[in-house]
């Protein structure tokens, strides 16, 4: 027969876990969803240029994706992080990353701070293709 010890349950059931969210919200579904509202909000904007237009995306991976046949190359630009303060500032983190699938290593990475800078860094090298 096994002996049950309430009141040591009852501690354990209410000892605070050490965490960043709050408890019993789940954050992080809060977020994808706005990351996925601003990614596409951001992708809108640049729609109309002929070379993202010739580009593949996923809204809810937040990429885009360009592949060159004659260079065996894969540009993809994809939103990182997005995060909201309290006030009206947005924090963005951007990877652009150059994959060349002939020797199947990437050839380049870099992070961006900046939505226009990350979209006019992607098509500058699209064009240079």
């Amino acid at each position: 027969m096994v002996k049950i010890f309430f009141d040591e349950l009852k501690k354990k059931r209410n000892k605070l876990l050490y965490t960043n969210e709050p408890k019993h919200k789940n954050l992080y579904l809060k977020n994808l969803r706005a990351k996925r509202k601003y990614f596409k909000s951001q992708y809108e904007k640049y729609l109309n240029n002929i070379f993202i237009q010739k580009c593949d995306y996923s809204v809810s991976a937040c990429a885009i994706k360009y592949v060159s046949k004659k260079n065996n190359l894969v540009l993809t630009l994809i939103l990182q992080d997005y995060t909201t303060e309290e006030g009206s500032e947005i924090y963005t983190t951007w990877e652009f990353f150059l994959y060349n699938k002939f020797n199947d290593e990437y050839n380049d990475s870099k992070f961006f701070t900046s939505t226009s800078t990350a979209f006019m860094y992607f098509i500058d090298l699209i064009k240079s293709l």
